[in-house]
């Protein structure tokens, strides 16, 4: 494990997620509409991936908003989101926490 990966779990664990785990998928992978039980943090390590956030249950997204989020960033899903998701062209490597 990476020193950032490393940094990007205990930040996770921080903010309250007790599972962590390492998610990859290939380019182009993707998600029909769906939710979570529980709220999803992601912290991209390597590659793309993008949300279209269908309700704007728990965010301040309006419906149907679509965003791209890429190395570094924080994606949040709030516990029964409906939300879909893609990877891009090189795929997604994330830190996921539950």
């Amino acid at each position: 494990m990476s020193p950032r990966q490393a940094a990007v779990e205990v930040s996770l664990y921080a903010q309250g997620y007790t599972i962590i785990f390492t998610w990859a998928e290939p380019p182009n992978a993707y998600y029909p509409p769906h939710s979570h039980a529980g709220r999803v943090g992601y912290v991209i390590l390597e590659g793309e991936m993008t949300v279209c956030y269908h309700s704007d249950y728990g965010t301040h997204y309006s419906a149907n908003t679509l965003l791209t989020y890429r190395q570094s960033d924080g994606v949040r899903i709030e516990s029964g989101q409906v939300h879909e998701v893609w990877t891009g062209d090189q795929g997604c490597t994330c830190v996921v926490g539950k």
